[in-house]
């Protein structure tokens, strides 16, 4: 059984379980008509300067059928210092809306919703 560097069990090619069965939560809102487009760690440039570029790698990337928004989802089981720095940038700027769900594979829930700022 191999695991990541968090210790987690990979998962129909997922990191952990957690985002495996964030990922078939997706595929049933896709089933239902609700979101399209399901994309798998889809990278956000957070920051840029001095020849330096931040990026985060967020777990899924989907668009709203009915506003055809694009909308990220971060499944989040183990907040490192990393995360904390990379969500407060997230937060200065976000290109679109972000949902972290946290919790276990079993009982996932959100824990954090970040909209999309429209002023400047």
């Amino acid at each position: 059984m191999r695991r990541n560097k968090m210790g987690a069990v990979k998962t129909n090619g997922f990191a952990s379980k957690m985002e495996s069965a964030g990922y078939d939560w997706l595929k049933l809102r896709e089933k239902a008509g609700e979101i399209t487009e399901i994309k798998c760690q889809q990278s956000v440039t957070l920051a840029e300067g001095n020849g330096h570029t931040v990026r985060w790698k967020l777990d899924f990337s989907f668009r709203i059928v009915a506003t055809d928004q694009l909308e990220y989802l971060e499944i989040k089981g183990f907040e490192t210092q990393q995360y904390r720095l990379k969500l407060k940038l997230y937060k200065m700027r976000p290109p679109a809306p972000l949902t972290i769900m946290k919790g276990t594979y079993k009982r996932m829930f959100v824990a954090e919703r970040i909209e999309k700022c429209l002023l400047k």
